[in-house]
């Protein structure tokens, strides 16, 4: 189906009735020759005068679809496509979970294409080529916007660590299911507390929450004691609640990672492993061995490496900024030595966020059939249709004298 965005130039085409006019009135009589007796003419085929005629109707035809294609290109002709392809997206991981194996067999029955969630959406086959790490659900999503497709039915694990920002709103053609992981208990760390003691933290993760517990056991052998950090917070009065969101973040880290955080005050001149310096007045250069500053700009990242040992954090900082951007888990990647407990927990992390939040605006049902038929441009084509039949035009006209 063909809809036009400037219909108003199709009045062009009365510009038929110029060729038609051209060649009804350019039509040539016969040369006059003049003889003393016609006895000895013979009369000659006439399949060459056929010719004539017919290349001169093949020009015309020409010529009056040159008017019609350029019509169509300045009303902005566009074609109005029937787009039926339906994906099945699967995270790499979970092909094996019997729901997911029932979905797969009745979807794939029904004519969906199978698809892995993870960059470029390779085909199921193709399972040697991706990976099951870390995976950035709000970038693919994005991606999956973009694409045009009659529906996708997404199967994914909805791990709470792979949406970053603010909460997504599917598109009226997308679906989103979570599958619940199997629950997982795993070991985090074992440090030494004492000469005959260690400390083993244990974490438990499943659908709904992630826990740690740690327990004292004798210690058999020697085992890593537990990293002392020192941190000296700076701050203007206007920054005073900017340090108090710094505070309650670092208090979190100490109470979740195997880390102790030694404060130092502003005039203590003993050394110091971190200094954050929330003022506008310059860092001095004897702060600390590492530093962290407040400057605000435009970056889409809370803290910014600008130097081997400084980083800027990009925004003021309150509650919503906070929670949007992981202030918690961005500070303790700086500030724990060994990043491992980190990693093996984001690792282990069972958590998944319920279908409801991702779904909560879908109008999937009532909107399905609105993404089956897209609008394409027809301009490219036609301007390419042109110019090879205005070639060809010229090509007879040159030939023929016309």
């Amino acid at each position: 189906m063909i809809q036009f965005t400037h219909p108003l130039f199709l009045w062009a085409l009365t510009g038929l009735a110029i060729p038609i006019g051209i060649h009804l009135l350019s039509r040539k009589e016969g040369k006059v020759l003049r003889m003393g007796s016609i006895r000895h003419v013979q009369e000659s085929s006439t399949q060459q005068f056929k010719g004539i005629r017919l290349n001169e109707v093949l020009l015309l035809l020409l010529r009056s679809l040159l008017i019609v294609l350029f019509t169509l290109l300045l009303s902005g002709a566009t074609f109005k496509i029937n787009n039926n392809q339906r994906w099945l997206v699967i995270e790499k991981g979970i092909q094996s979970n019997p729901h997911v194996k029932a979905l797969h067999d009745s979807l794939s029955r029904q004519g969906y294409e199978s698809h892995y969630l993870s960059k470029d959406f390779p085909l199921l086959e193709d399972s040697g080529f991706v990976s099951t790490a870390y995976t950035d659900y709000s970038a693919l999503l994005t991606t999956l916007a973009s694409k045009d497709l009659l529906e996708v039915i997404v199967l994914s694990t909805n791990r709470i660590n792979g949406f970053n920002g603010l909460r997504p709103q599917l598109p009226a053609n997308i679906r989103w299911i979570g599958i619940a992981s199997d629950p997982t208990e795993f070991v985090l760390h074992s440090f030494q507390i004492s000469k005959d003691s260690s400390e083993v933290r244990k974490g438990y993760s499943k659908a709904t929450e992630m826990h740690f517990i740690s327990t004292h056991i004798p210690s058999t052998s020697p085992s890593t004691p537990v990293p002392i950090v020192r941190i000296k917070i700076i701050a203007s009065p206007n920054y005073s609640y900017d340090a108090n969101m710094i505070r309650a973040s670092l208090k979190a880290v100490e109470q979740s990672f195997p880390v102790k955080l030694e404060w130092l005050t502003a005039k203590d001149t003993s050394k110091t492993d971190w200094c954050i310096w929330l003022s506008d007045a310059p860092l001095p250069s004897t702060a600390a061995t590492q530093a962290i500053l407040l400057r605000t700009s435009d970056d889409d990242k809370l803290i910014r490496q600008v130097k081997a040992s400084e980083w800027n954090i990009t925004k003021r900082l309150n509650q919503e900024t906070a929670v949007q951007h992981h202030l918690t888990l961005r500070l303790a990647q700086l500030l724990i030595p060994a990043l491992s407990d980190w990693q093996t927990a984001r690792l282990h992390d069972r958590r998944m966020i319920p279908d409801a939040m991702l779904s909560e605006n879908n109008q999937f049902a009532v909107e399905k059939k609105k993404a089956a038929t897209t609008m394409q441009s027809g301009a490219p084509y036609l301007l390419l249709l042109f110019l090879a039949i205005l070639f060809l035009e010229r090509i007879i006209a040159y030939h023929r004298n016309q």
